[in-house]
């Protein structure tokens, strides 16, 4: 199976403008306001993954690949210096809850640009694909790089973080994606997420973090599959 991220289509799950912390100036409205989307995420489980070759685990456990996007579309008297995507699992009903047993991007304090070719092998971790093709991968995935990522971690807990900084010629505008690898525990039937994002933002003013709407958030709560 091969993905090309780029060609994915963007479904808003969320659009709106975040608010600034507690004890900030909430003048941030309107024209002034730093305004986002956070996209439906897409879900593909481990028959589509590994097709033929799928070896179902000893555990009992079953495994689906989770892609997660967000747009921010700063105002031009804004830059946004840092961004904090975290995603929650939890059990849709009663069990234990799942596991980010994979996240992509990994960490690097190197800025990339250009695309990144990326695979899945049969134990369900991502493996790097090089020039002379996809050994031990059975899913390519083609994903843009134009962000420097110093954070990623979340990985074997149920709880995935990155955080994203901006580049002198590189700004935080823009679609960015992430992917996450869950493993769902035996009689689980599916994973719920939950999607949180904090942007630091420089503005005319100051420097000040930003956060979705709390009466907002209930909706950054959804089933993957």
């Amino acid at each position: 199976m091969h993905i090309d991220d780029s060609s994915l289509p963007f479904d808003p799950l969320w659009e709106g403008a975040l608010e600034p912390s507690a004890g900030m100036f909430k003048a941030a409205r309107g024209d002034d306001a730093l305004m986002i989307s956070i996209g439906k995420p897409h879900w593909w489980n481990q028959q589509n993954i590994m097709g033929d070759k799928l070896i179902t685990p000893a555990s009992g456990a079953r495994y689906g690949l989770a892609r997660f996007v967000f747009a921010l579309r700063p105002q031009k008297n804004q830059e946004v210096k840092r961004v904090e995507f975290n995603i929650d699992l939890h059990a849709k009903g009663a069990g234990a809850r799942p596991i980010a047993f994979d996240l992509f991007p990994k960490t690097t304090t190197v800025e990339q640009t250009g695309k990144a070719s990326v695979g899945i092998d049969p134990k369900f971790k991502f493996v790097v694909i090089e020039a002379s093709g996809m050994p031990k991968a059975e899913v390519a995935l083609d994903i843009k790089q134009a962000k420097v990522v110093i954070t990623s971690e979340g990985t074997g807990s149920s709880a995935a973080r990155w955080l994203f900084e901006s580049h002198a010629t590189r700004p935080l505008v823009g679609d960015t994606s992430v992917y996450v690898i869950v493993e769902l525990p035996l009689g689980v039937e599916a994973a719920r997420a939950t999607l949180h994002l904090r942007a630091e933002v420089k503005d005319r003013f100051n420097v000040a973090s930003y956060f979705i709407p709390e009466e907002q958030r209930e909706r950054l709560s959804v089933v993957l599959g």
